[in-house]
């Protein structure tokens, strides 16, 4: 049974550096590879570091298959199979 809150579960998708890193596999919603967290090496960041060295970075995972921003990990609650992320894809 899946999640029926599609917003609910793409709420993992955002923001998700913690997350994504305290997790023991990964997913993307867009192209449907699972993979390690550790395969992610490129992050969205909500706020550029540059200009607001003060405030607290928000960063998102960048698949590293695709290059999509809709990854959600393990520890979102959610279990990371081929068919949840088919039911969640997004298309």
């Amino acid at each position: 049974m899946f999640h029926k809150d599609r917003s609910k579960v793409e709420e993992h998708t955002k923001n998700n550096e913690q997350e994504i890193l305290a997790s023991d596999v990964c997913g993307c919603l867009s192209c449907q590879a699972t993979f390690a967290p550790e395969e992610v090496t490129a992050w969205q960041e909500a706020v550029d570091a540059a200009e607001h060295p003060e405030r607290h970075i928000d960063r998102t995972a960048i698949c590293p298959h695709c290059g999509d921003a809709f990854i959600i990990g393990d520890r979102s609650g959610h279990e990371i199979t081929p068919a949840f992320l088919d039911a969640m894809r997004v298309r």
